[in-house]
């Protein structure tokens, strides 16, 4: 099964990720699963070649629109359709932390992913060492799985488009806030785990383990991890 994993590039990027490091550890954990991984920096000519891929991972976001470095919004017309196409055929997207804010010139994207971060509400503590609650009944992703602690981000005031039902969340001055979920839109499988801001939280065992699951869930594969 081939995977391709989008990292920033261009409109797609922020200073505040290092997405080549982190998509080279989500690399390392699906290669352990016997998939075959692509590694590619976001530009359109990605979106209009997805025939062969079976699972898209997008860990990119940015919200940074420059004509001159690589086109404007009409120039990524054809890479929307080619996104559109994947997703119509019932493609799996696996989608990672920033991804809230990928695909800004795309109106469908962040329906379809469930939330988005609004630059003027959404906002999180500083990363640090935290416990990540988990809502093993929610999911089979993450049956048989408990609280674990790692250091992250921790998203807060998401922008959400329909109810979701997390399998892991946090609390923050007793507010709780979902940071994963699950959901089967059209005939694509997707899911959105707001983590990942840095290479240190897949040290974390647990979060490497949900990624591998995350994984086989999208593709329909019993989740062994």
């Amino acid at each position: 099964m081939t995977v391709t994993i989008l990292a920033a590039h261009g409109r797609n990027e922020d200073p505040w990720h290092d997405t080549a490091g982190t998509s080279y550890r989500v690399a390392r954990l699906l290669l352990e699963l016997g998939l075959d991984v692509e590694v590619h920096a976001l530009a359109k000519e990605v979106l209009t070649s997805l025939d062969h891929t079976e699972l898209l991972v997008v860990n990119c976001g940015g919200n940074h629109v420059d004509p001159e470095f690589d086109g404007d919004d009409a120039s990524w017309a054809e890479a929307r359709q080619g996104l559109a196409a994947y997703l119509e055929r019932g493609g799996p997207v696996l989608a990672l932390h920033g991804a809230t804010t990928a695909f800004a010139d795309n109106p469908a994207w962040r329906p379809f992913l469930g939330a988005e971060w609004d630059w003027s509400t959404s906002h999180h503590p500083p990363a640090s060492l935290a416990t990540i609650e988990v809502r093993a009944e929610a999911h089979p992703i993450a049956a048989g799985l408990s609280d674990f602690q790692l250091f992250d981000e921790r998203y807060m005031d998401l922008k959400f488009y329909r109810a979701v039902t997390p399998y892991l969340v946090h609390t923050e001055a007793g507010a709780t806030y979902p940071l994963a979920w699950a959901d089967t839109i059209g005939r694509s499988r997707v899911v959105f785990n707001a983590l990942g801001h840095a290479t240190v939280a897949y040290d974390s065992p647990v979060r490497a383990r949900l990624v591998q699951r995350e994984a086989q869930w999208c593709l329909g594969l019993e989740p062994t991890a």
